[in-house]
């Protein structure tokens, strides 16, 4: 009799790692959309200034002298000061950038030397690798941030 596609060699495939990948492209999903909106966040604050300037030029075009023009240029000068305050106290992360940059130089100076020195030295490579890849995140560290009291 014959074995069903799910027993045999497929049956680590099927009971392990398809959960597995499953479990990592979710979680991988789940911050990107967690990046994405975070990230429109920001954005809409622009977006909602743009539009009120829009709906400004409308207003003044259809009622020149009515006093929501003037409340609506307030209300968009609050907005662009609120705007403005906020990101006066944004910083770079000095101690991101000066790990990273210290990461990436060892991690080089590993692997030329492991390159360099031939034969099984060249296995010095993984370890400057995650070296490497330890850096990473400390590419973030270049964007201004906003802290958060």
């Amino acid at each position: 009799m014959a074995e069903s596609w799910c027993q045999g060699r497929y049956a680590v495939a099927v009971e392990v790692w398809i959960p597995v990948f499953g479990a990592a492209v979710t979680a991988f999903g789940a911050v990107w959309i967690a990046s994405y909106t975070q990230r429109q966040t920001r954005r809409d604050v622009r977006t909602m200034i743009k539009s009120d300037i829009e709906a400004l030029k409308l207003l003044k075009e259809l009622h020149p002298e009515s006093s929501g023009v003037q409340k609506l240029q307030e209300h968009i000068a609050w907005r662009i000061d609120q705007l403005a305050g906020h990101e006066r106290g944004a910083r770079r992360d000095w101690t991101g950038i000066v790990a990273l940059l210290l990461l990436w130089s060892t991690a080089a100076a590993i692997a030329l030397g492991g390159f360099y020195a031939g034969s099984w030295w060249k296995l010095a490579i993984l370890p400057a690798l995650l070296l490497f890849t330890l850096g990473l995140p400390g590419l973030g560290s270049f964007k201004k941030k906003i802290r958060e009291t």
